[in-house]
């Protein structure tokens, strides 16, 4: 499985959003600036999380971007699947090459491969962008971006 630097910008750019909406438009200059992406590469981004119904667009003066759902109703895998290519681990194949007969350190290693890619799934999945607000209420789990204190959001 690779998870390319459009992956980890959409996790990051969603998690700005969350934390920043309060339910009203976020400007992604706002989001680009807070997280370090250029402005460009972040509607690039949007531009796909928008197609894929994760935000909203909002226009005008104060327009920008909301989710289109709740965090608890989006998870780490759709966004990445959206963004990203398919999110399958396969085992390493030599193209164009078919082999009748495969070693049993190769057939175990496909093996281990192809459950090692399940779990990563399973665990993208599960994880909504509810569960890291709730984990990130502790400023040592997550330094890139602003979090959340008893008294709202603490901004750096």
């Amino acid at each position: 499985m690779r998870i390319t630097a459009k992956g980890i910008y959409a996790i990051r750019a969603i998690f700005d959003l969350a934390h920043h909406s309060s339910g009203t438009p976020v400007s992604l200059t706002s989001i680009s600036k807070r997280q370090n992406i250029s402005l460009p590469f972040l509607a690039q981004i949007f531009h796909l999380l928008r197609k894929g119904n994760i935000v909203k667009s909002v226009r005008g003066p104060k327009g920008g971007f909301i989710l289109a759902k709740r965090c608890e109703d989006i998870c780490i895998g759709e966004v990445l699947r959206i963004v990203e290519e398919p999110l399958c681990t396969v085992a390493p194949t030599i193209s164009g090459e078919v082999r009748k007969k495969k070693r049993a350190d190769e057939c175990i290693s496909n093996l281990l491969w192809r459950r090692l890619g399940e779990q990563i799934v399973r665990l993208l999945d599960s994880t909504s962008i509810a569960d890291l607000l709730k984990e990130t209420e502790c400023p040592e789990i997550c330094t890139f971006i602003p979090y959340l204190e008893p008294k709202g959001i603490r901004k750096r």
